[in-house]
């Protein structure tokens, strides 16, 4: 049986501040024993934009955190008998800025893993250890007719 809850709240703090921020909890059990465990139980998320005026009007600056929380397996390996494998909980930063040219173009860019922080994502059985994706950057212009 899996069971768990997600929380989240955003909203605008004044005109040009807003936040959005969200905590998920998952866990499946069998007889009171977690069965999946190549999956994080508890994720959190907090990010937040800001409206620039007065002589930066139309430039918006952002960014925000995610955590995952640890994940692990206990398998059997023919060779060495069971090996826990283990991926530890991790951090990554984002950031954002977007600037209004005027009501027809947008310009955004979206860095990902700001501290190109090197972690760990698991797949289950065999497949063993995989990195988390690291730094990367996106730019994109939005022109609307």
């Amino acid at each position: 049986m899996t069971e768990g809850f997600e929380l989240e709240i955003s909203g605008q703090l004044s005109p040009q501040w807003q936040i959005q921020t969200g905590f998920t909890h998952n866990v499946s059990q069998l007889d009171n024993v977690r069965v999946v465990t190549v999956i994080p139980a508890n994720q959190f998320t907090f990010y937040s934009t800001y409206k620039l005026d007065g002589a930066l009007d139309g430039l918006t600056l952002g960014g925000g955190a995610r955590w995952m929380d640890q994940t692990w397996a206990n398998l059997n390996n023919p060779a060495y008998g069971r090996v826990l494998f283990t991926a530890p909980s991790y951090w990554v930063v984002d950031a954002m800025a977007s600037y209004k040219f005027n009501d027809n173009l947008l310009a955004t860019l979206n860095i990902r893993n700001l501290l190109d922080n090197k972690y760990y994502t698991f797949y289950d059985w065999y497949n063993g250890y995989a990195w988390g994706a690291p730094r990367s950057v996106l730019l994109t212009m939005t022109y609307k007719f």
